[in-house]
């Protein structure tokens, strides 16, 4: 049908109210809208059965809108009408519903598929809507001031996750009962890590006389504290993840969240003070080094013990007392203290003293010896059920 002949349509939608999304199509004929006993296909809510029904017809290329039929008020831009014209910008209110006039005279055949694809799906057609506008920002030039800031967020970020997640996978993997899944180490990563930060911090405003009277060295007792007080919270009701290799991955969990994101405000810091990006990366960098021999490993180190201690019971305050978890646990502050503590032994490139080195160490035969006590543990509990060993 050639476009000339097509005959002159306007659109009648509902686009506020009970007949929300109804759409009818309107041209010379005269159509009846009310009740569905009326005419069903053209059944509008507003209007009871008892009320009458509306009359509408495009005629000289305007939509007229005939209410004397109706006992319902119909009304145009707040204006109560019998019969009226319904222009493109006029609001037209039927009860509680609002309604507009589509006007789409001499339109193609494009412009039909068009609508019939808009009432198919029951959405309006995009106006004002280019896809230019939503990428606008993609292509355009930046500066390197701007680059940067957008850069910087996430440098932070994956520059201080890097190597702790890395580090955690080793303890993943040293959990041989794989009985601990992925979304649990990631929410104890997270959780855990912003929650013992929050506490330390606490524990710093409540406990300055240490750091008045320890100075950085204070960081040794409250963090460890801090981090140990969070896994008796979130695990230690647990009795589910009872070996000491569990223990160990729970422990590295939440000391990979603690040392990830206190590097990333370490970071931050640095680059607010110094209005230097590459003072924060140099941090990120060294921070990097020094975190497998840090937080991960102190905190894997005192939850396993704890775990040799607790077993298959729910944890008790009393279980803090026995001396194979005080061992442990007052080691890991010891060698967090020295850490701390503004005294050296010998310049190295990279790891800065020869301190560093030796208290990483430290930590680390700590940590291998627990890893050995729970491939024992492991072991007996085979040789009980008469199943092959482990080795070391």
């Amino acid at each position: 049908m050639p476009d000339s002949a097509l005959p002159n349509r306007i659109l009648l939608e509902c686009i506020a109210g009970r007949d929300e999304h109804a759409r009818i199509m309107v041209d010379e004929r005269p159509i009846r809208i009310g009740h569905a006993s009326l005419q069903p296909a053209l059944a509008i809510a507003e209007i009871p059965a008892a009320e009458g029904f509306l009359l509408i017809q495009v005629r000289e290329s305007i939509l007229r809108i005939d209410a004397t039929n109706c006992l319902l008020p119909i009304y145009i831009d707040n204006s109560e009408i019998t019969t009226a014209p319904l222009r493109e910008t006029d609001v037209l209110r039927i009860g509680n519903s609002i309604w507009r006039a589509r006007y789409s005279t001499g339109r193609g055949t494009t412009d039909a598929l068009r609508e019939g694809f808009t009432n198919l799906i029951g959405l309006e057609a995009l106006k004002d809507f280019r896809l230019a506008d939503v990428f606008s920002e993609v292509f355009k030039k930046h500066t390197s001031e701007e680059m940067e800031e957008q850069l910087i967020p996430g440098l932070i970020f994956v520059g201080s996750f890097a190597v702790p997640m890395s580090t955690l996978v080793f303890f993943l993997e040293m959990n041989v009962p794989r009985n601990i899944s992925i979304f649990r180490i990631i929410q104890l990563l997270f959780v855990g890590g912003v929650a013992s930060i929050i506490v330390a911090l606490i524990f710093f405003n409540r406990l300055d006389f240490f750091s008045s009277f320890l100075g950085a060295s204070a960081a040794g007792i409250i963090e460890e504290s801090a981090k140990l007080l969070i896994v008796a919270l979130l695990l230690g009701r647990t009795t589910r993840y009872h070996w000491i290799l569990n223990g160990l991955l729970l422990g590295a969990a939440i000391g990979t969240g603690f040392a990830a994101f206190e590097s990333s405000g370490y970071a931050f810091e640095a680059m607010l003070r110094a209005d230097n990006v590459y003072v924060g990366v140099a941090n990120i960098v060294l921070r990097g080094i020094d975190a497998p021999f840090t937080h991960i490993v102190w905190t894997a180190n005192s939850t396993a013990a704890l775990w040799l201690v607790k077993g298959n019971r729910p944890f008790a305050w009393d279980m803090l007392k026995a001396p194979a978890f005080l061992r442990v646990f007052i080691s890991s502050v010891l060698i967090h203290m020295c850490w701390d503590a503004p005294f050296g032994l010998i310049p190295l490139p990279l790891v800065i003293d020869l301190k560093f080195v030796i208290l990483g160490l430290l930590g680390w035969v700590i940590c291998l010896r627990l890893v050995q006590a729970g491939l024992q543990q492991l072991n007996k509990a085979r040789q009980e059920l008469s199943l092959p060993a482990i080795t070391d």
